[in-house]
């Protein structure tokens, strides 16, 4: 549900006591769709199974499982600012000129940007100077002026991580675990829009729409032996 948003000035602080609801927004938890799958697969090898042999090759080949965790979601709601406090002293949000929030959010998607970066919005949203193109997306410039207060969705997330183990029985109360675990396993990169926990755009930043923040490391291998008895 909605809630209040921290933003430059307290909770109690309201952009006019007119209208309450401008100071209500989607939590930065706040992830539409999220679709997780769960896979484990016992690998048919050794004893009573393909490729059996002796007692070495089957406690080489045998007990292997592999197993993998999925996850894609909706991107994390964030909010375009314009850093202009031209209403009551704070944030009067932003004035979009042809278009409305919905057409805006069909402009959000991971695309290449400058000097290495990524951006999450469309080349038609960017000026010339980094900043919005002022024609489509602009900051409110007359003191009093109240603009829109617009929440985005980021880009979506995907991330897999894969995992091969194996236990090995030493003794009737003795085992050894052997896992090798890749995060992020195809090394799939996904960038997250502003800090970790949801941020507030400013459309007049020279770097409108970039970003270097990885929502997910890069892909990460572990190898781990656990001793049970």
């Amino acid at each position: 549900g909605d809630m209040f948003i921290e933003s430059d000035h307290s909770e109690l602080d309201f952009t006019t006591l007119r209208n309450r609801s401008l100071d209500k927004g989607p939590s930065v938890f706040d992830i539409h769709h999220v679709g997780i799958a769960f896979i484990s697969y016992d690998l048919p090898f050794g004893k009573g199974h393909l490729l059996h042999g002796n007692a070495v090759v089957n406690g080489i080949l045998g007990g292997w499982n592999v197993s993998s965790i999925s996850r894609i979601q909706s991107g994390r709601p964030f909010k375009l600012t314009s850093g202009r406090a031209t209403f009551n002293q704070t944030d009067a949000g932003v004035v979009l000129n042809g278009l409305d929030a919905s057409q805006l959010q069909d402009l959000i998607g991971t695309r290449q940007g400058p000097n290495k970066n990524k951006s999450f919005v469309s080349p038609t949203l960017v000026g010339t100077d980094g900043r919005s193109n002022l024609s489509v997306l602009a900051p409110p410039t007359t003191p009093g002026q109240l603009g829109q207060f617009i929440f985005l969705k980021g880009p979506k997330y995907f991330s897999s991580d894969m995992a091969l183990q194996k236990e090995i029985p030493i003794h009737e109360r003795l085992k050894l675990e052997f896992a090798v675990e890749a995060l992020n396993v195809f090394n799939h990169p996904v960038f997250q829009v502003g800090g970790s926990t949801g941020s507030l755009i400013n459309i007049t930043s020279t770097s409108f729409g970039q970003t270097t923040s990885a929502a997910v490391p890069e892909r990460n291998i572990q190898f781990r032996m656990i001793v049970r008895f």
